[in-house]
């Protein structure tokens, strides 16, 4: 069995209410999927993170199409693992030059799952079993709650069964700390609050914000400042009683690994469509478990990352809860033919063979980018 094509499906998705980050304004939720088709005709899912900036999805079709495509048609879908560490080191050190290392380690993360996926289909295996786990309701927390109405937003979540839940400051630091506590006193003491930051402060903001959240009410803090200041991390992360969380913006294990060396994280945050895929991820899960510490998937994809992330969960122990986007954005769920059951503020992975899922492929011509 061999590749025989690639393609790419740029989605984007009007919002409702746009979204405020630290980052920018989304007023458009971008997906990115990519379909790998075979010689025997099986074919495979998987998904790129193309969020930010805006003209990802373009981008990313790029690297795909002359980047990837020609180094991954003729080899076998069956060793998903082996092909992906063969492209990323066949690009790695362009990336470099390019100055886009992420953009390629994100890129091959929709081709590696897509192989899983694949390797599933022919193997008749889930992918959590494929990757050595067993099925389990695997925990979640809430994100995209309208933070403009949490007295009705937050009630809502909880009604929905999440215990935890996670909302975004790096705007204004009394708006912040405001916001923190008003959420607090809405879901009260059993139920985590967890905080990101997005890199919004600079190394004295950061350091202070960070002890104000804690003293605030918060059960984590993620990214207080930019990614790459491990240092600075890791004089927050000594000086807090709660974790520091970060990971979605490094790529591949070498990234975690400094990170863990210079003790600037508390709990990692790899995500499946950024990091290099599931082997890649699972390589830095065993890392954060050697150190003793936790993994929290990150996530803001369509339902098919979210499946597989799921998957990943059920195969790969030391998880903490999942991310569970609750905002108004058809788009996620339609790109599945069957929705997703969430129980409680639970999930389980499909039991089909692959990610067990079916693309609806019109929905991917009703949103195309």
């Amino acid at each position: 069995m061999k590749v025989v094509d690639v393609k790419f499906f740029p989605l984007k998705c009007r919002l409702e209410k746009p979204v405020k980050f630290s980052l920018g304004v989304l007023t458009h939720r971008n997906f990115a999927l990519v379909k790998v088709e075979t010689d025997e005709g099986v074919s495979g899912w998987g998904e790129a993170f193309v969020n930010f900036p805006a003209w990802a999805p373009m981008e990313r079709a790029i690297t795909i199409e002359h980047g990837i495509k020609p180094l991954l048609i003729g080899e076998s879908p069956l060793e998903p693992d082996v092909v992906s560490e063969t492209i990323i080191s066949k690009l790695y050190r362009l990336g470099l030059q390019w100055g886009a290392k992420g953009c390629i380690y994100q890129a091959v993360s929709a081709i590696n799952i897509a192989l899983w996926d694949i390797k599933g289909k022919i193997e008749g295996k889930p992918l959590y079993r494929l990757l050595g786990g067993e099925k389990k309701r695997i925990p979640l927390y809430a994100i995209g709650m309208d933070m403009s109405q949490l007295e009705i937003s937050l009630p809502a979540c909880l009604q929905a069964g999440f215990k935890a839940l996670k909302i975004r400051v790096g705007f204004d630091r009394e708006g912040d700390l405001s916001l923190l506590r008003r959420a607090r006193s809405i879901v009260g003491e059993g139920v985590k609050v967890y905080v990101d930051a997005n890199q919004a402060w600079g190394e004295k903001e950061a350091e202070e914000m960070a002890l104000r959240m804690e003293d605030a009410g918060a059960d984590w803090i993620e990214e207080p400042t930019l990614c790459e200041d491990l240092e600075i991390m890791a004089r927050i992360a000594e000086r807090l009683t709660i974790p520091l969380a970060a990971g979605e913006n490094f790529f591949g294990i070498k990234d975690f690994k400094r990170a863990v060396d210079l003790k600037a994280i508390d709990v990692g945050m790899p995500d499946l469509t950024r990091v290099g895929g599931f082997g890649e991820m699972k390589r830095v899960c065993e890392l954060l478990k050697e150190k003793g510490l936790f993994y929290s998937p990150h996530l803001y994809g369509s339902d098919v990352s979210f499946v597989a992330t799921l998957h990943f969960a059920c195969a790969v122990p030391g998880h903490l809860e999942i991310p569970r986007d609750v905002s108004s954005t058809p788009l996620r769920e339609e790109i599945l033919r069957e929705p997703l059951a969430l129980v409680d503020g639970y999930a389980i992975p499909p039991d089909g063979p692959g990610l067990g899922i079916e693309v609806n492929e019109e929905a991917l011509e009703k949103y195309k980018f």
